[in-house]
């Protein structure tokens, strides 16, 4: 049995870390691309209810590149996978055991607790590499689309963002946040 759980617990492991860069990345969206400061209203929302604000903002915009529309097919593919996030998160791994009497198999499964819902290793498995790819994809796709909404960019379009493509350079964010420049 330690085996076996020990292959589950690579693969919770993996659904959980590439979540946490999901949730991280929602974060860097609501300070980044809203015209109006709206993070400290927003931020603790759940995982659901920020994904679908960010795709209400990028698809409430005039003018959506096919970048954006690519940031906001990533962003639904997330939320499609929340429904695996959140069995991994708050139920167990369990042996379960089927038949009919006499020929009994067991498999090892996790379990919804309300018992409406069994997933089976590969699917775990195969959610687990889904986010890490959804995970990557939008970290990648925020760079590409970045400078469309950064308010240091859109304030003053000769600002570039560092290198890692999250934060305008300190300079320009300070001159913005400086009182009196609004």
């Amino acid at each position: 049995m330690g085996a076996m759980r020990d292959r589950w617990a690579l693969e919770v492991g993996r659904v959980l870390l590439a979540f946490g860069e999901i949730e991280h990345q929602t974060h860097e969206c609501l300070r980044q691309f809203p015209r109006d400061t709206i993070y400290d209203s927003v931020a603790t929302m759940p995982l659901a209810r920020r994904l679908a604000l960010i795709r209400n903002i990028l698809e409430g915009r005039a003018r959506v590149s096919d970048k954006v529309l690519d940031f906001i097919k990533l962003l639904k593919r997330a939320e499609d996978l929340l429904v695996v996030r959140n069995a991994v998160a708050h139920n167990p791994y369990v042996l379960a055991f089927y038949g009919d009497g006499g020929d009994l198999r067991m498999t090892d499964e996790l379990a919804t607790v309300k018992g409406n819902r069994r997933f089976t290793f590969e699917e775990i498995a195969a959610a687990a590499s889904e986010a890490h790819v959804v995970s990557l994809a939008l970290v990648e796709q925020f760079c590409a689309i970045y400078h469309q909404f950064s308010p240091a960019r859109v304030a003053n379009p000769s600002v570039k963002p560092t290198r890692s493509g999250l934060r305008p350079p300190r300079a320009a964010y300070l001159k913005r946040s400086a009182p009196g420049n609004s």
